[in-house]
């Protein structure tokens, strides 16, 4: 159980990660679409 757990949190700060990057990345390319 302890492993699962360890996985499923490993999994969240990943997708975590990479929602913040897409982010910057995104908005970076928005606002320069709009200017």
């Amino acid at each position: 159980m302890g492993y699962l757990k360890r996985f499923a949190l490993y999994i969240s700060v990943m997708i975590l990660i990479f929602a913040i990057a897409g982010c910057g990345k995104g908005n970076e390319t928005k606002e320069d679409s709009k200017e």
